[in-house]
């Protein structure tokens, strides 16, 4: 993807323990903003990092962005994950 492309396609990221309870609305509000945008969201929600990883490898090539929606670990497990895949634009 280049500068001039149009992000349509979002990869987020969330991990279903974080935030105590409050990944459910923060996904709500994610879901509404990419309706207005027009954007495709799709969502990776694991509490086992290696599930995460493997869904986030099998998925990253798919999409225009990746976001890691969560606190340290679930940046660095997305990181990971990204770091081996083809597509290495980060």
């Amino acid at each position: 993807m280049t500068n001039k492309d149009k992000i349509e396609k979002i990869l987020f990221v969330l991990n279903a323990q974080a935030g105590t309870g409050r990944i459910e609305k923060i996904k709500k509000e994610i879901q509404e903003s990419c309706k207005f945008y027009d954007l495709h969201d799709f969502y990776i929600e694991k509490e086992d990092p290696a599930q995460a990883m493997e869904a986030i490898q099998a998925q990253a090539d798919q999409v225009d962005l990746v976001v890691s929606v969560g606190g340290d670990g679930s940046n660095f497990w997305t990181l990971n994950a990204l770091m081996k895949t083809r597509q290495r634009n980060l």
